[in-house]
């Protein structure tokens, strides 16, 4: 929805301030053999960006690439949700999702037996400790009214609805797009 309020001085004027912040997604997802060139990249972007905040992501690697960077670079792992904070997380979920999205039985959801739906499917158990799958087993479920049969399944209803809502939003009329 800021699209088109992003300009050019928008954007220098948050880095001026200190106010942006640059999220790099996926550095594990970088081929191992250009890996020096990204780090390199990574280290010249900072010197470059002085004021905005600079994050990547990854996974864990054995390349060591990434602990090489030193100060002021900063590392952190995001451990794994516990059964409490899953329990939190599906309660609040249903509770801010803005309105309009839900009724208000919809809001009123038994956390507690979704939850457990999650805990006793082997496939979908080790989705549930991450904020990212579980918000995607989420919105699955709210959008279906049932739990997808495993990962694959997830992925595919979610990309789908997601696909579908980004091209209405956008005007865009997929299905019209032939691919050869």
């Amino acid at each position: 929805h800021l699209r088109d309020a992003l300009t050019d001085e928008v954007l220098r004027r948050w880095h001026a301030a200190g106010r942006l912040v640059l999220i790099l997604d996926g550095f594990d997802e970088v081929p191992e053999g250009r890996r020096d060139a990204v780090e390199k990249w990574l280290m010249d972007l900072a010197v470059v960006a002085k004021k905005t905040a600079l994050v990547v992501t990854s996974r864990p690697l054995q390349s060591g690439h990434l602990e090489r960077l030193g100060k002021p670079w900063q590392q952190w792992e995001l451990m794994p949700f516990d059964e409490p904070r899953i329990l939190d997380f599906i309660q609040r979920w249903h509770r801010y999702l803005p309105e309009g999205e839900l009724s208000a039985t919809e809001r009123n959801v038994d956390h507690e037996a979704l939850a457990r739906a999650f805990f006793t499917d082997p496939s979908l158990k080790p989705l549930a400790d991450t904020p990212l799958m579980l918000g995607t087993l989420l919105f699955v479920h709210h959008r279906d009214k049932k739990l997808p049969s495993g990962r694959v399944d997830l992925y595919e209803r979610y990309l789908g609805a997601m696909l579908g809502l980004r091209d209405s939003g956008l005007g865009i009329q997929a299905r019209a797009t032939k691919l050869t």
